[in-house]
C-alpha cells in the first residue's frame, strides 16, 4: 500500500464532492419558504375574518330591528291617525284612536258598544290592519283591540305569506281573533286559513 500524501487527499474529496454536487440541494432560507406558505394562509384568514365580520353585522342589524322595535315619531302617528279618522268605522265611532305602541304593533281603541259585535270588531280590526300594511310596508304585523280595559281584538299581519280564497285567489294574510269567538277565528274577507306555498 502507498500511502498517499496530504495533497494527493484533498485533491481525491474536491473530485468527489464535485461529483455529487448535482445531487446536494440547495439550502432554502427560512424566511423565504415561511413567507410563501403562509401567503395563501393569510389570504384565507381574511376572507375568512371579512365573512364573519359581514355576519356579525348582519346579525347586529336583525337584532336592533327586532330589540329596539320603537314606536315610529309623532309625525308617523299624525299620519296614521289622520288615515283611521278617513275609514268609515272611524267616522261611525267604531274606531276611536289607533296608537303605535312600537314600530310593528298598533293599539286601537273601539267603542264599548262595538265591543259586543264580533262581525264589527273584525271589519273594523281589517280596514285599520290595511292602513297600516301601507305606512309599514314588508313588516309583520300586529294589532291590539281595547273597549275600554278589556282586550277584544288580537289581529296579525304576515307579510310574506297569502292566503288562499275558496273561489281561487289569494288574499292578505290578515288573521283576527276577537274576545268570545272559538280560538283562530279568521275574518270574513280572508276564509279560509290555508298559507299558499311560497
Amino acid at each position: 500500500m502507498t500511502e498517499e500524501g496530504p495533497e494527493e487527499k484533498s485533491t481525491q474529496e474536491e473530485r468527489g464532492a464535485g461529483r455529487y454536487e448535482g445531487l446536494v440541494m440547495n439550502v432554502v432560507p427560512s424566511s423565504v419558504t415561511k413567507e410563501g406558505s403562509e401567503a395563501p394562509r393569510r389570504a384565507g384568514n381574511l376572507w375568512l375574518l371579512l365573512i364573519v365580520v359581514l355576519a356579525v353585522i348582519a346579525g347586529l342589524g336583525y337584532g336592533a330591528r327586532r330589540f329596539f322595535n320603537v314606536a315610529p315619531g309623532r309625525e308617523a302617528q299624525d299620519r296614521l291617525q289622520a288615515r283611521v279618522s278617513e275609514l268609515e268605522v272611524f267616522r261611525k265611532a267604531v274606531v276611536l284612536s289607533a296608537t303605535y305602541v312600537a314600530g310593528d304593533r298598533l293599539r286601537v281603541e273601539f267603542a264599548s258598544a262595538a265591543g259586543t259585535d264580533p262581525s264589527t270588531l273584525r271589519q273594523a280590526t281589517i280596514a285599520v290592519m290595511r292602513v297600516l300594511m301601507q305606512e309599514r310596508p314588508d313588516r309583520d304585523l300586529y294589532i291590539d283591540g281595547f273597549a275600554g280595559d278589556k282586550q277584544v281584538v288580537k289581529a296579525e299581519y304576515r307579510a310574506k305569506g297569502k292566503l288562499q280564497l275558496a273561489g281561487g285567489g289569494e288574499q292578505d294574510d290578515i288573521r283576527v281573533r276577537v274576545s268570545g269567538e272559538p280560538e283562530g277565528g279568521i275574518g270574513e274577507l280572508v276564509k279560509p286559513s290555508r298559507a299558499a306555498p311560497r
